[in-house]
Parts: C-alpha cells; sequence; structure tokens
C-alpha cells in the first residue's frame, strides 16, 4: 500500500513538471536556452548543498537516539514464550528485578513481579535450541516415512 501511495506521489510530481514545462516553453516561445558551464557549477553546487544538509540531519538524528538510549543494557529479555499467533509471555530483567508481562498487538500487560530471578536454564538459548531438536525429530520422521 504504502508503495503505491509513493508511486502516486512520484507519477503526480513528474506530470506536474511536464506541464509545468510545457507552459513555460509555450510562454517563452518555445526557445530553450542551454545552461552554460556557471549554471551548470551552481546547480552542482547548490545539489552538493542539500545533500550535505541531508547527511548532516541524518548524523545528528542518529546521534540523539544514541544518546537517548544510554541505558539500553538496564532492560533484557530473559525468556520469551508464544502463547498464540500473536501473543507471548516474557520475563523481563529490569536491572536485578524479574518481572512477567504478557504481550499482544494491542497491549503490554504486568501480570507478575518474581520474587528470585530465573536460573539460566529458562534462557531464550534454551528455547532456541530446543525448536532446532524438534525439527531435527520431525524431518527424520519424515524422511523414514518416504
Amino acid at each position: 500500500m504504502k508503495a503505491a501511495m509513493r508511486h502516486c506521489v512520484a507519477v503526480f510530481v513528474i506530470a506536474m513538471f511536464a506541464v509545468t514545462g510545457v507552459h513555460a516553453a509555450e510562454d517563452a516561445g518555445a526557445q530553450f536556452t542551454a545552461i552554460d558551464g556557471a549554471g551548470m557549477t551552481g546547480l552542482m553546487l547548490n545539489l552538493l548543498l542539500v545533500l550535505a544538509v541531508i547527511g548532516v540531519a541524518g548524523w545528528l538524528l542518529s546521534r540523539g537516539q544514541r544518546r537517548l538510549g544510554g541505558h539500553a543494557d538496564a532492560l533484557k529479555v530473559v525468556a520469551s514464550r508464544p502463547l498464540g499467533s500473536r501473543e507471548r509471555i516474557m520475563v523481563v530483567a529490569v536491572g536485578d528485578e524479574h518481572i512477567v508481562i504478557g504481550v499482544t498487538p494491542q497491549s503490554i500487560n504486568h501480570l507478575h513481579t518474581l520474587a528470585e530471578p530465573i536460573t539460566a536454564g529458562w534462557s531464550a538459548d534454551v528455547e532456541k535450541n530446543s525448536f532446532a531438536e524438534r525439527l531435527q525429530q520431525l524431518l527424520v520422521r519424515k524422511g523414514s516415512d518416504s
């Protein structure tokens, strides 16, 4: 949808330039003037200036976001389990505290604060390994059925 919208905007802008160019050519009696060396140099300098402004703005935005996320290591997902197609239950470590939350596309709900932190046996790596092991077992079973 967004790509189609961008495409429509681009076609509209090109059409506006074409219409403006036709009217300008009619007003000038269909006489076109070539851009001389000085005009081309000015055009290139203006283009470089615009590109430099865009680059500096991007650099400033990325620098500002890094500054805002200074405490990103204070929050860590310890474990996560899917409950449905789009719902999950997660254990999040906030400092020394472990919090259980429910995550849906519409909301995030606090469910419980754990008295003791979860041990390493519940890490997300274990979940990934168990999935890989189950997938391997299914592939072996499917291969033996054939």
